[in-house]
């Protein structure tokens, strides 16, 4: 591994505070060329960040995907985290999907929109549509935590654009359904111009699960990050943490073990069937999950799923591993978990927060952070890589020099 780079370097105020990069992505014409999503969490601002060299220099673009009436893109008014991601579609068009809103807005005040800006000269400059419009609606007012998925399917005759994105009502009453939220994914079929629907993919899940004897009916996280998306050849797969209905108290991120839920479109997002793509596992530690398509590992390639795994029969919910799924009938069935964390299961260390790539000749590439022989909540980031469809790993190595916190 290289040493660290500095990536913000063009902005020299001292009190600049820049999130890590929640999207990166290599030009898939020239891997000398790098993108990557981050927000200014002083201003609240997104930016694009880009490296010519391989990533051996980075410059910030002046050019912002947020148009004027939609300055801020964090997931709190008062500079939280962000949610954003991007993506390549054909002929080099790059896709920015990230929150939207202004002042006296934001994700705790509701009216929390979503934008898809778009690109076709490497983010000199930038067109943009709004996504989900939340901006001036009654209470209760729905807010949109974040853009969590960002997908092009690029098989057909135009880039078909899938957006995820977390929808909650942050003033509706204790008692009301619309606790539920909602896991809504958009679908832009003209290539990121105009929006052609709006789904939520919980208004298709089926799935239960018996709870101290009684079964309760699971729908995806509205929190915590989902839904996840990838998509090709058509097949469009979505995939989140389960939580309960807001009248079960059942939570997904707390003592129950609930599996994660996948939903698969055949077209273009209208409709969807939801199942469990795995068996039921605790999530204490986020349901953060890392999804990619590779050529490799059977005639129709295959779908990519990896994320944070604690058994049900774990005595806590914070010894998670990093599991890797795959599907090779286009998302129909998925595989078994496979551990990738290569540590003593003994020591009982906990891996979290992965991230998947899949490189041009169709290396399949893991990173996550994992506490393994660290105190003091320090933790590394670690890697590790299939050549083979995800069939095999290659033995974990540390990326970052040094512990971080």
């Amino acid at each position: 591994m290289t040493a660290a780079v500095h990536m913000t370097r063009d902005d020299p105020i001292l009190a600049r505070a820049f999130t890590g990069p929640t999207s990166m992505m290599v030009d898939p014409f020239n891997p000398r060329t790098i993108v990557a999503a981050t927000a200014e969490l002083r201003t609240r601002v997104c930016h694009l960040i880009r490296s010519n060299d391989g990533g051996h220099t980075w410059h910030i673009l002046r050019a912002v995907p947020a148009p004027d009436s939609y300055p801020y893109c964090t997931t709190a008014d008062d500079a939280g985290a962000t949610q954003a991601a991007i993506a390549w579609g054909r002929h080099g068009t790059l896709y920015y999907a990230l929150g939207g809103y202004g002042p006296g807005e934001g994700d705790r005040n509701g009216h929390t929109s979503v934008l898809l800006a778009r690109s076709t000269n490497l983010g000199k400059t930038w067109s943009s549509v709004v996504v989900d419009n939340n901006r001036g609606k009654p209470d209760p007012a729905a807010a949109d935590s974040g853009v969590t998925g960002l997908a092009i399917d690029t098989s057909g005759p135009k880039d078909v654009v899938y957006v995820g994105f977390m929808q909650s009502f942050p003033t509706a009453p204790k008692d009301s359904p619309l606790q539920n939220g909602a896991a809504m994914v958009a679908v832009s079929a003209d290539g990121g111009r105009t929006i052609t629907r709006k789904v939520n993919v919980n208004d298709f899940s089926h799935v239960t699960q018996t709870v101290a004897g009684k079964d309760v009916p699971l729908i995806m996280q509205n929190f915590f990050a989902g839904p996840f998306i990838v998509a090709r050849n058509g097949v469009v797969e979505a995939i989140s943490g389960a939580t309960g209905t807001y009248d079960s108290k059942i939570s997904g991120t707390g003592s129950n073990a609930l599996p994660q839920l996948a939903a698969r479109s055949t077209d273009q997002g209208r409709t969807w069937s939801v199942t469990s793509l795995g068996p039921p596992v605790f999530s204490g530690t986020g349901s953060q999950i890392g999804l990619g398509w590779t050529p490799k590992g059977g005639p129709m390639g295959s779908f990519l799923a990896t994320y944070a795994f604690t058994p049900a029969t774990a005595a806590s919910s914070g010894t998670a591993n990093i599991v890797f799924q795959r599907s090779t009938d286009a998302g129909l069935t998925w595989s078994d978990p496979v551990v990738l964390d290569d540590d003593n299961p003994d020591q009982q260390f906990t891996s979290f927060y992965p991230q998947l790539g899949v490189a041009p000749n169709g290396r399949i590439d893991v990173v996550w952070q994992d506490n393994r022989d660290q105190t003091d909540y320090h933790f590394q980031v670690r890697y590790s890589y299939s050549t083979d469809g995800g069939a095999t790993w290659a033995p974990n190595v540390p990326v970052t020099d040094q512990p971080i916190n």
